[in-house]
């Protein structure tokens, strides 16, 4: 997060100007906000969006959270794709939606209509819509009767 101060001069009794101070406390803030992203990655895929919501929750400044994500993103620690991946397939587990619910539920997450899309044709070239749909109306009208529904959600993916 250095641009101009070199790593190899910040030591014990090293003088810098205001300009350079400034510099120094600015990267060792946006490295706290990227700690704490980290910490949040950790325990589960984010979004860019939700994620510069619970740091802008812990009171963190914008420019250290549009640093953080930024270098986190170069890193591909953060990657919205994967992220809304991973929010569909949980996502199925307990609801039948079509393209227009996940399309929208997705763009509410801050997820970009480019990205959203990719996601959600990758997602229907491997679950067909209507497909999904005759099962979930099988489940509500009753056909798995005495089947739970993790059963009948195995039946629909093929496990």
């Amino acid at each position: 997060y250095l641009n101009t101060v070199k790593i190899d001069s910040i030591e014990s009794g090293a003088e810098f100007n205001e300009v350079e101070t400034d510099e120094i406390l600015d990267a060792g803030l946006t490295c706290v906000v990227e700690l704490k992203a980290v910490e949040y990655l950790a325990r589960a895929e984010q979004c860019r969006f939700g994620l510069s919501n619970k740091l802008r929750a812990k009171k963190f400044e914008k420019k250290y959270i549009d640093n953080a994500l930024s270098y986190l993103e170069s890193k591909n620690y953060l990657n919205d794709k994967r992220f809304a991946t991973a929010w569909i397939n949980t996502r199925r587990i307990n609801h039948f939606e079509g393209r227009t619910k996940l399309m929208a539920e997705l763009m509410q997450r801050g997820i970009s209509k480019d990205i959203a899309n990719e996601v959600l044709d990758e997602y229907f070239s491997q679950n067909d819509e209507e497909y999904i749909f005759n099962i979930f109306s099988m489940v509500t009208m009753g056909l798995f009767h005495g089947v739970r529904i993790y059963k009948a959600l195995s039946y629909i993916w093929g496990g």
